[in-house]
């Protein structure tokens, strides 16, 4: 495959907040499904996704609609928001208290909401990864690499034998590499390491599809240290 636009190790492009476990944070009083959006008003698609593994279950809402439920480690379907400032509550089912409560500003794109940190360390956070995909023409498809995994660790992730992320570090997101379309697998490696000379610590078989740009997630392991492989389209 002929690499158009390689990753480069440890780029960002993400809208990052961190947020304090809440003891005296205000308490949620709405429940119920998220409002109706107006017509004429425009919608950003967002994903939410639970990798806080000291709390398996989780409710989230959004300007106060919801909840939406969000079990570790499964992406929830595509909502849709209207745009603009959005306050994101997130608590533990059938409470009131907020655990994690932050603003973010939407535009009319899709955004990767993961809810990441650890209870005992009170670093919990909300990292929303909005990077753009790049414009595509037929006999194109495009891959960023977003890695979630809590580790100090540096990793080096391919498809099939093209570099697609060099050195990527914990919480960081890949530039999009854009590439020709096929069907292969998605390696993770220990920085250094190569499909050539080295058994992956993750794989999965995948396909890039022609005109389609799409996020490769590095996720934790619901029990060990392992590296879960997933896919987001993002258009």
């Amino acid at each position: 495959m002929k690499t158009m636009n390689p990753a480069a190790a440890g780029h960002r492009n993400v809208l990052f907040a961190l947020c304090a476990i809440s003891l005296l944070g205000t308490a949620i009083g709405c429940t119920g499904s998220d409002s109706e959006i107006p017509a004429e008003v425009p919608r950003a698609s967002v994903i939410y996704l639970n990798e806080i593994a000291e709390l398996p279950s989780l409710e989230v809402f959004a300007n106060a609609a919801g909840p939406t439920p969000v079990m570790l480690g499964t992406l929830t379907e595509e909502l849709e928001l209207a745009t603009g400032t959005t306050q994101f509550v997130l608590t533990a089912p059938g409470s009131k208290e907020p655990i994690v409560d932050s603003t973010l500003e939407l535009e009319d794109q899709l955004y990767l909401i993961a809810f990441t940190g650890k209870v005992s360390q009170g670093n919990l956070a909300l990292w929303a990864v909005d990077q753009k995909a790049p414009e595509l023409v037929s006999g194109q498809t495009a891959a960023e690499v977003v890695n979630l995994y809590n580790g100090e660790l540096t990793f080096d992730v391919y498809f099939g034998d093209e570099p697609l992320a060099m050195g990527i570090t914990s919480r960081s997101v890949s530039a999009f590499t854009v590439t020709t379309p096929a069907s292969g697998t998605i390696q993770v490696f220990n920085a250094g390491d190569a499909p050539a000379s080295a058994l992956p610590v993750a794989s999965m078989e995948s396909s890039l599809e022609d005109g389609r740009a799409v996020m490769i997630l590095m996720k934790n392991a619901a029990t060990g240290n392992g590296i879960v492989l997933d896919t987001v389209v993002v258009r």
